[in-house]
């Protein structure tokens, strides 16, 4: 069973067609407790309102890569749901793993890994989009962050924290 919210897509990485089904991926950890998911955070990719044709098209600007997990578990050696919703207490002696078998002690892995599943978080889409969850009072992250580009290496970043009512921007050259 996977642990993951609406706004995050399980993305699975095959180069040789023996990984292309989830079913084949989970089959390689049958015998673990579970398996961890690297986050790669997207963001607004410059968008200012909702583009058309969907997330995975329209939103490829990422943050850097992060340790944070979300785990697919084997229900049938799970005990309980540890003190947040990626960390589960396993019984029988079965722990959680990494893509690379890794043992996974709390909420991050040692090293992000994506080489066959990642979990694709699309934590801020366009700033509108951004805008209406503050409004709703559906997350408990107040601050958005947008790239816009100008140029091929340039971007302009701007923060929106809604805790302070604040605005910074900032000008990346690459």
């Amino acid at each position: 069973m996977a642990f993951i919210d609406a706004d995050e897509f399980l993305v699975i990485h095959d180069n040789d067609n023996s990984t292309s089904y989830i079913s084949n991926i989970l089959e390689q950890y049958e015998e673990y407790g579970g398996l961890a998911v690297n986050w790669i955070r997207f963001v607004s990719s410059g968008h200012i309102k909702r583009p058309k044709n969907g997330v995975l098209k329209n939103y490829c600007k990422c943050l850097p890569f992060t340790t944070q997990i979300k785990s697919i578990v084997n229900t049938k050696f799970v005990q309980s749901i540890g003190p947040n919703v990626r960390e589960f207490k396993y019984k029988d002696g079965k722990f959680c793993v990494d893509e690379n078998y890794h043992p996974i002690k709390g909420p991050r892995t040692v090293a992000p890994t994506h080489r066959h599943i990642s979990l694709h978080h699309y934590v801020i889409k366009s700033k509108g989009d951004f805008e209406m969850k503050i409004k709703r009072g559906s997350t408990s992250q107040k601050i958005g962050i947008f790239f816009i580009p100008l140029t091929n290496k340039r971007y302009i970043i701007i923060v929106l924290d809604f805790v302070y009512n604040t605005i910074y921007t900032i000008l990346l050259l690459l």
